[in-house]
């Protein structure tokens, strides 16, 4: 999604507003990875997808490329998600598939309603249905999308493409399994920062949901063994229960909403697919099995020549875009 170009030795970066990401692969070996990381970012350096210290992220970017001992490298990122609007939409038959772009803007205000202004569009076709051709869009903020390049292109980083965690996860996922056509699979992304969910179906985003975490960020350190980096809660762990149980219900009543107001009662959720950074991952599995009484599998990466944590999914799947 939001695309340009193909490249071959490539940066991959997940960009969170607590941490950033990152591996270094070609596409044609998918299995190698050169170089890979994390850097947990401090409170507040991004916030709702918006880079408040541009010169303070700039050097966090360098400082990768410097530990690395890295030059400009062609970049292929994941932007924030809290800001993203993923929809279907259906427009007259008389416009041209050429001519989409334009159209969405010039309905902005009238058939498409996003809570922000300037946005940048991408979209893919799903085909005609009663007279009317059906597309999934996705829409970004022009001015956040633009801040992140601009500050990857100050940091000797070249911009190809940008795109979703929750695209790239599925990405992964469904290139490492087979999906029946029937299936209607929710990706649950469970962070540090919150919470992404995603309903797909045939490989098409039916629905997304952000839900940012209420918890104190300064409660979150950051805790180091050998090589592996995560960050664990120290804050009171009543805390956590409670806003780990306001979650799950959270998340039954959208699971009601899809299957009810979506889908009009004629499709439900049939598998759960977890992912995420979060640090009691066992416990999190088990509670999401209790509440909705559907099977709930956590995504684990492959054998590759370097052992990256389960949570890298997202950017080893980025890393599959083609």
């Amino acid at each position: 999604m939001l695309g340009l170009k193909k490249s071959k030795r490539r940066m991959n970066m997940i960009i969170k507003e607590h941490t950033i990401r990152y591996i270094i692969s070609t596409p044609n070996e998918r299995e190698r990875i050169s170089v890979f990381g994390e850097v947990f970012l401090p409170n507040d350096l991004i916030v709702e997808g918006v880079i408040t210290d541009e010169r303070k992220f700039i050097m966090q970017i360098e400082d990768i490329l410097i530990d690395h001992k890295l030059k400009a490298r062609d970049l292929y990122f994941c932007v924030p998600d809290a800001s993203a609007i993923i929809r279907h939409h259906s427009l007259p038959d008389q416009v041209n598939w050429d001519e989409i772009k334009g159209y969405l803007y010039s309905q902005l205000g009238e058939t498409v309603h996003l809570p922000f202004e300037d946005p940048v569009f991408d979209f893919v076709k799903l085909g005609m249905a009663h007279g009317e051709k059906h597309i999934l869009f996705v829409a970004y903020p022009e001015e956040r999308l633009e801040q992140l390049r601009s500050s990857f292109k100050k940091a000797k980083l070249i911009p190809k493409a940008a795109d979703l965690s929750s695209l790239s996860t599925y990405r992964f996922y469904e290139e490492q399994n087979e999906v029946s056509e029937d299936e209607h699979i929710l990706m649950v992304e469970w962070n540090a920062d919150g919470i992404i969910l995603t309903v797909f179906h045939e490989g098409i985003p039916q629905f997304s949901r952000q839900m940012k975490s209420t918890l104190d960020r300064k409660d979150w350190k950051v805790r180091n063994v050998g090589e592996k980096t995560w960050v664990r809660w120290e804050g009171e762990l009543d805390s956590l229960r409670n806003y780990v149980r306001e979650q799950l219900e959270e998340i039954t009543k959208i699971l009601s909403f899809y299957k009810f107001s979506v889908k009009e009662g004629e499709a439900d959720i049939s598998k759960v697919i977890l992912s995420g950074d979060w640090c009691y991952r066992k416990e999190l599995e088990e509670q999401l099995e209790d509440f909705l009484k559907i099977p709930v599998q956590w995504i684990k990466l492959p054998r590759l020549n370097v052992e990256l944590p389960n949570h890298f999914v997202d950017v080893v799947g980025l890393s599959y875009k083609k």
